[in-house]
């Protein structure tokens, strides 16, 4: 009797990428399913991500991008997770770094060696071992030299990381909206503190100018921790629902098109805070389900794949110039959001959502209780 050969692992992959595109088109507007059970996704928070990333994309190819779009970022990530934590219950600290680990990890890693290639077509200097081996380890946040080297823009993963290590400490003592606020203020004011110790620091590291000085101050997760802390007090806010979601959502509307208008573009990130709390606003109106209009399948779909987007679009724009044929305002347009968002959703397939589902599956494990004769009897039954 002849015994039909199983699929070769790479035919496997690219099976499981198709499998996955319909259900991810599903899965903007639907429930999921965790562990068997249905999860309710919020589409207004995957907005948020589509949001942040069209607006890093827009200020990286210099056109008039929106204040602060990687602090919108974090303002997501702290509501989602404070969302996470809820419905996980008391899962532990540890199947969350699990979840987490899986989550972030796998892109990143895959992201180093597409940027040492691409450094060396374009003759750039490349990341030498010690940039890459702490990109690797994630603690390329410690030396000015180390940040963004390996990786373009990863300070801003370094702080989700290091925001993450944090987040079971402080989500279990930020129990309501009066401890959210002191969350707040107790994280700007250690910011405060550090920023000029921060500053020194990276004069001590060699770092001569002034302006890296401080731009190693402003990359730094203390700095960043009150946009997390304000997407924190966001989630309780909606645990609540005590202010008029509309008004408040237009209030942040009107006051980011005014941090715009007022700031020049190279001075954008200045009011940062203000334009998070803005942010803050608007996701608030979209958590009680007012400014709709602003929640869209393209939008999702795009803040679905943002997290691979974020490192594509700086391969995208720094390659664009080899394309034959393409230039100026077309290339800036069209092709490069284009190519970005191609991309980013075949590694979404195919690197992210299966890393996501075997971190899910290994803190599914840790938390199944040990094999008793009750449980046996149960398995029998």
């Amino acid at each position: 009797m002849a015994v039909k050969s199983a699929a070769k692992p790479p035919v496997a992959w690219i099976r499981g990428i198709f499998r996955d595109l319909p259900a991810m088109c599903v899965s903007l507007h639907g429930p999921q399913t965790r562990g068997g059970k249905s999860v309710k996704r919020f589409d207004w928070i995957d907005a948020l991500r589509g949001y942040a990333i069209i607006g890093v994309v827009i200020t990286h190819l210099g056109l008039l991008g929106p204040p602060a779009p990687v602090q919108l970022f974090f303002l997501a990530s702290g509501i989602a997770l404070m969302y996470s934590y809820e419905s996980h219950g008391s899962s532990g600290a540890n199947q969350f770094y699990v979840r987490r680990f899986f989550r972030i990890a796998p892109m990143f890693w895959a992201s180093i060696p597409i940027f040492y290639v691409t450094d060396l077509i374009r003759a750039e200097p490349t990341a030498d071992i010690a940039q890459i081996v702490s990109a690797v380890t994630f603690t390329h946040w410690l030396k000015p030299q180390w940040n963004n080297s390996a990786v373009p823009g990863s300070w801003s993963i370094a702080c989700e990381v290091l925001f993450y290590l944090f987040f079971p400490f402080v989500a279990a003592r930020v129990a309501n909206i009066r401890q959210g606020i002191g969350l707040v203020v107790a994280s700007v004011a250690l910011a405060a503190c550090l920023w000029p110790i921060l500053v020194l620091y990276a004069d001590w590291m060699g770092v001569a100018d002034i302006r890296r000085q401080h731009s190693f101050a402003f990359y730094s997760f203390s700095t960043q921790a009150p946009c997390f802390a304000i997407g924190i007090v966001v989630f309780r806010l909606l645990d609540k629902k005590r202010p008029n979601g509309l008004t408040v959502g237009l209030f942040g509307a009107v006051a980011i098109v005014a941090l715009w208008w007022l700031f020049p573009p190279e001075h954008r990130d200045r009011p940062f805070l203000v334009s998070t709390a803005a942010y803050g606003a608007i996701a608030y109106a979209l958590g009680n389900g007012k400014l709709g209009i602003l929640v869209t399948r393209p939008i999702c779909w795009i803040g679905l794949v943002s997290y691979s987007a974020y490192f594509w679009h700086f391969v995208v724009i720094n390659l664009s110039g080899y394309l034959p044929g393409v230039g100026g305002i077309e290339r800036t347009v069209l092709v490069i959001p284009a190519v970005t968002l191609a991309l980013s959703t075949l590694t979404y397939l195919a690197v992210e959502r299966p890393m996501m589902r075997v971190g899910a599956r290994l803190a599914s494990a840790t938390t199944r209780p040990p094999p008793g004769p009750s449980n046996q009897m149960k398995v029998a039954g």
